[in-house]
């Protein structure tokens, strides 16, 4: 989108999956599916030209922007690591390899029997993501069927038969809330419109009534916001300043990220707002957590994202998406005078 400072309405630049666009006098650049590309931009008519591709396999970090840099000459990048797999590792610290990979998992959270995983992972033939399930016990991955065009991470019911999430029905469209039976077989149900601003995440508070989703609202800020299933579907605000959203077994709490610590607040009344890390950090779900010798989790690389893992919900079980050996990049590739491209 591209706004006015005279008050006129936003008009839609692109269309599709763009992120982090940079303007750069007629040119921008911006990150789509794993490719950078620029089009050349009139800012009085607002005209684009076609892409040009300037480099391909540079990954995003989690559902956020390209890893990538672009100034007036130079292009800088990070190269797209060969993948991951998918582990478990249990209270006594055994780990075992479920899926060997190579995987490009971007999230993954654990039903509430502990013996299925939803990973989110890209689109194979368009830009976004796309949901697979894990079985654990099977070792066994296959795409989860969807209605949706682009998805956002997968998250599920507190009896584990229902797999939420949000999505876009055409690509860049507005985001809807949707559930599917997790064992397939019945097409996914709209439970709700989204308003606008809505994240492509979605959480169901364990009463089950109520839909919990990050909003960027007023001043551009990220709220937690709620809508519920039966009665009034008016969206309401639950929290101010949190970027994610996790709720506590028993309803009464919701972990966030807040200026960029991670903060806690009371549920449903929200009148209690408490501050957890004092050095900076990213909301996880708030479940007992396991002590577990660290080369289990970071052998093959550091875990550099919250999504890359989830507990099972009786605490016994990590699960992991750990970088494949060698896999993680170790620098950065470059490109002087990228506008020559352009010619």
């Amino acid at each position: 989108m591209v706004g006015s400072l005279d008050g006129k309405p936003p008009r839609q630049l692109m269309e599709g999956a763009a992120r982090n666009a940079v303007p750069l006098g007629d040119r921008i650049v911006y990150h789509a599916g794993n490719e950078v590309l620029a089009r050349a931009f009139d800012p009085r008519s607002l005209a684009l030209g076609e892409p040009v591709r300037l480099a391909t396999g540079v990954p995003a970090r989690g559902f956020g922007d390209g890893l990538f840099a672009v100034s007036a000459t130079t292009l800088v990048y990070a190269p797209e690591p060969a993948g991951n797999s998918l582990v478990a590792v249990g209270a006594d610290g055994v780990r075992q390899t479920l899926l060997p990979g190579p995987l490009r998992v971007e999230a993954l959270t654990a039903s509430g029997d502990g013996r299925q995983v939803a990973l989110t992972m890209p689109r194979r033939s368009a830009p976004g993501d796309e949901i697979w399930i894990a079985d654990v016990e099977r070792g066994t991955i296959g795409p989860f069927a969807t209605a949706a065009a682009e998805h956002g991470m997968a998250t599920w019911s507190k009896d584990g038969r229902r797999v939420l999430f949000a999505g876009r029905l055409a690509a860049g469209g507005p985001v809807t809330l949707f559930e599917q039976d997790a064992a397939g077989g019945l097409p996914a149900r709209a439970i709700a419109d989204a308003p606008t601003g809505a994240l492509l995440s979605v959480v169901e508070h364990p009463s089950g009534d109520v839909l919990l989703f990050p909003r960027v609202g007023t001043g551009n800020q990220v709220g937690t916001w709620g809508i519920r299933r039966h009665g009034d579907p008016t969206p309401f605000q639950v929290a101010a300043r949190s970027d994610s959203v996790r709720v506590s077994p028993d309803g009464r709490w919701l972990a966030g990220t807040g200026t960029q610590e991670v903060v806690v607040t009371d549920y449903p009344a929200g009148a209690r707002r408490i501050v957890i890390s004092t050095g900076g950090g990213v909301a996880g779900a708030p479940k007992r957590l396991l002590q577990l010798p660290r080369p289990n989790v970071d052998e093959g690389g550091r875990l550099d994202s919250l999504l890359l893992y989830a507990v099972s919900p009786d605490g016994r079980r990590f699960f992991a998406a750990v970088p494949l050996t060698g896999a993680l990049p170790t620098g950065y590739v470059v490109t002087q005078n990228w506008t020559s491209r352009l010619a």
